[in-house]
């Protein structure tokens, strides 16, 4: 048997390793080494594996500003490992080389496991999360993200069970039944000791909500977010009574709308829970009297983020928040998706605990004009950075409001998508003096015809603008109009697509 591969080979091998990191150069490696394995395995791993290493280990300190793409599987900033077990033919293979430490370059620091799309072929097993266990090079990760279901509980499990997760800081799952025994093992895993981010998504948790809550191996967990598994208000009691959570600083049980009030009510009396910066409890079927034990809590005194979109939110409850001292200590909040109305909205905006909020979101929250104007004309706002205001029916006149104000003088963000501001509330937007600070307008299906079109692309105060949403406008203007936006000496460069 010979001692080296085809001369070819040795060619692109050498060639590639010697290259400026990229994708094909990365790509011609590993066919190269693949072709080598199966011409010769034994000098595949005392020559030429060894060689690949050590070559491209030196491209540690260029990889940063590079995405190097193989497959359907990547390496990015620092040399993260992204999707090597995507859904294709290839991916077992990836996976046995990993186990053989091709990878192993020193290189890895975040290793996503990705099922997409449909797969063909033999796949990923459960077999699989054992074997990628035994790899040493586990040592150097500090994040892990395993998403889809085919490596299944039991892989799951092993791969977490692996000694060489010793430096791991961020774990997330998303989409795999752990099931209440899955859950029981993480909690239970003490190579996740030093854990500071849990994902749990889409796992069907199941009672091993008990698990995490007592599980002395996540107290120093500063990010928990346990999104869309059917939690009930039991579940949020046990996370409030935990006394391993005290680190906590980002919360989210968005989509568990099986929470209510009284899984609210859990949270908000914990107190356990004093370190919580950001909260996220959106579509959790919350209505005015959860949402006010939460606004009056004393246990959350150091929250600067809240979340609760598509919730049951109405005036009553803006009345409560209007009158806390939550709502001095917050700096973004959002409200999308609730029944504020114009009345909701009025209450908001004459509160002067209001004085230090930086982004409100107030869409889809059926505000009209006299909410924009009562927005518009409030002094506790003025130091609004982002407001958006998305799905409402907002016209003309509240659009000549928000355009005259000085709110408008310190805002980044305005978001006026799916309001019939139509031209003339266009006109005055463009026409505002306090345009100077804003990098980003969203201004899609506002009923712009080509006469608001022509304006919008002569508008210099927008040249400053780093992104602009115009989508859905193609129905409503002429190809002529489309070309004159396109040709804007001040937006043409935002303009994508319509």
């Amino acid at each position: 048997m010979s001692h080296k591969p085809p001369t070819d080979l040795y060619d692109v091998l050498r060639q590639a390793v010697h290259e400026t990191p990229s994708a094909g150069a990365f790509s011609q490696i590993l066919g190269a080494l693949q072709h080598g394995k199966d011409f010769d395995p034994q000098t595949y791993k005392a020559v030429w594996l060894p060689y690949a290493q050590e070559h491209i280990a030196r491209w540690r300190a260029q990889t940063s500003p590079q995405v190097i793409r193989a497959g359907r599987w990547t390496a990015i900033s620092h040399a993260e490992i992204v999707d090597p077990l995507a859904m294709t033919r290839s991916g077992p293979a990836v996976l046995e080389a990993l186990s053989e430490e091709m990878f192993g370059f020193g290189l890895i620091r975040t290793l996503r496991l990705h099922q997409k799309g449909r797969w063909k072929g033999e796949g990923l097993k459960s077999r699989h999360g054992a074997l990628l266990a035994q790899n040493a090079s586990l040592e150097t990760l500090e994040g892990l993200c395993i998403q889809g279901q085919r490596l299944g509980r039991d892989g799951v499990s092993a791969l977490l069970s692996s000694p060489h997760l010793k430096n791991l800081r961020a774990l997330s799952i998303k989409g795999a039944a752990l099931g209440a025994s899955g859950v029981q093992g993480i909690a239970q895993t003490s190579t996740l000791k030093d854990l500071e981010m849990l994902v749990l998504i889409h796992t069907q948790l199941g009672g091993g909500i008990s698990q995490l809550a007592r599980s002395p191996h996540l107290k120093n967990l500063r990010t928990l977010v346990l999104d869309a598994n059917g939690l009930i208000p039991s579940d949020a009691k046990k996370l409030a009574a935990s006394q391993n959570l005290g680190q906590l600083t980002h919360l989210s049980l968005n989509r568990n709308n099986s929470l209510q009030n009284q899984g609210v009510s859990f949270l908000a009396n914990s107190p356990g829970l004093g370190a919580l910066e950001r909260l996220e409890l959106s579509d959790t079927h919350m209505h005015d009297d959860g949402f006010e034990d939460l606004v009056t809590s004393q246990g959350l005194g150091a929250l600067r983020v809240l979340e609760v979109c598509a919730n049951d939110i109405h005036p009553h409850g803006i009345r409560a928040l209007a009158q806390s001292s939550l709502l001095g200590q917050l700096r973004r909040l959002d409200l999308r998706g609730n029944h504020l109305g114009d009345d909701g909205a009025q209450v908001l905006a004459s509160s002067s605990h209001c004085r230090a909020l930086k982004e409100l979101d107030l869409g889809y929250n059926e505000l009209g004009d006299l909410a924009a104007m009562r927005i518009a004309n409030s002094p506790h706002l003025r130091g609004l950075t982002s407001l958006v205001l998305i799905g409402n029916g907002i016209g003309p006149s509240g659009a000549e409001s928000l355009a005259g104000s000085d709110l408008m003088e310190g805002l980044e963000v305005l978001e006026l998508s799916d309001n019939p501001i139509g031209d003339k509330g266009l006109a005055a937007l463009l026409q505002s003096p306090h345009l100077g600070s804003l990098r980003q307008l969203q201004i899609a299906n506002i009923q712009m015809s080509d006469q608001g079109a022509r304006a919008l692309s002569q508008c210099e105060a927008l040249s400053n603008l780093e992104r602009l949403v115009l989508v859905e406008f193609r129905a409503s203007l002429s190809e002529e109009a489309i070309q004159i936006l396109k040709a804007s000496p001040h937006i043409g460069h935002l303009i994508v697509s319509f």
